[in-house]
């Protein structure tokens, strides 16, 4: 099985249709993948869906299933981290420049010895120089 660190922004892509892209329905259709993501995935997915409702591009109920189909079947949330893992998170983001969120990525993928998948140049040049497999999913 080929787990895969995915992030909101690839969600979003899932979900939203102005996010809609090539690579991110390829991802999603990989053989064989197992979509992970930390623990704070699942407060960006709720808060950019939550956005997108406000903003009419998307309603409540489109919404509120969504998340049910991501977080039911689709991505597994990694548990909550304790103290080392915080800490750990904190050194990725010191290192390669990333917000601490951004780092919570690249710090599961890392862990897990995963490929990282984003939509966002910053964090996927980051997985790259740490010699992560990646998933460009712009």
């Amino acid at each position: 099985m080929n787990r895969v660190v995915i992030d909101a922004s690839v969600a979003f892509s899932w979900i939203l249709a102005t996010q809609t892209t090539q690579a991110a329905d390829a991802l999603r259709a990989l053989a064989n993948a197992d979509f992970v993501a930390p623990y704070i995935f699942g407060f960006e997915l709720r808060s950019g869906l939550l956005r997108a409702e406000r903003q009419n591009r998307l309603s409540g109920a489109a919404a509120d299933l969504a998340i049910a189909d991501l977080l039911g079947a689709v991505v597994r949330l990694d548990d909550p981290p304790g103290a080392e893992g915080l800490e750990a998170v904190l050194s990725a983001a010191r290192t390669h420049g990333l917000s601490y969120y951004d780092a919570c990525y690249l710090e599961l993928a890392q862990r897990l010895d995963g490929a990282l998948a984003s939509r966002d140049a910053a964090l996927i040049a980051a997985a790259d120089k740490a010699g992560l497999q990646t998933y460009d999913a712009r």
